[in-house]
């Protein structure tokens, strides 16, 4: 008898707890702002630079004219391997990567030991942040439209995408 009454309490002190764990209202998500800045020489830049150059999208400005559209670079590292990933932001509307709203479109690129590969490519304002909220092990990204609405951009297992 003594031993079921300690197995009915402990039971009941789980189930307890489990429902206050459940209750518990969840943590606000921290986000932390990009700061955008002029690529500095150096392997983030050379990548980027390397990669617009095959980029068949910029096959005119690239390879038909030698100029690489002027961009402003930063770093995070969003997946936790502590290799900060690259944002490259286009900075020039006049060659038609922004619009007149200041909407312009975001590269992002992950260097890893296979290589250099473009994970995300979305078009967003200056006002960009990398959320403490994950999708599959990888930092949400916060990035405002056009309009001024918040998009938020999950990893899909392949490359980042608007949440629905």
């Amino acid at each position: 008898m003594f031993l079921y009454n300690k197995c009915h309490a402990l039971k009941t002190l789980m189930l307890a707890l489990a429902l206050v764990v459940m209750a518990a209202p969840k943590a606000q998500a921290i986000e932390v702002p990009l700061e955008f800045g002029i690529p500095r020489p150096g392997l983030a830049a050379n990548l980027v630079n390397k990669a617009w150059m095959d980029d068949p999208e910029y096959k005119f400005w690239t390879k038909d004219s030698g100029i690489i559209p002027s961009y402003l670079m930063a770093l995070a590292d969003i997946n936790g391997d502590n290799t900060p990933e690259i944002f490259a932001r286009h900075a020039d509307e006049y060659l038609g990567f922004c619009n007149y709203k200041g909407t312009c479109r975001l590269h992002i690129y992950a260097y890893t030991s296979k290589g250099f590969f473009e994970i995300g490519r979305i078009t967003s304002s200056f006002k960009i942040a990398i959320s403490s909220d994950r999708t599959k092990n990888i930092s949400n990204i916060i990035a405002e439209d056009e309009g001024g609405k918040r998009v938020t951009y999950i990893w899909n297992g392949t490359k980042y995408e608007a949440k629905k």
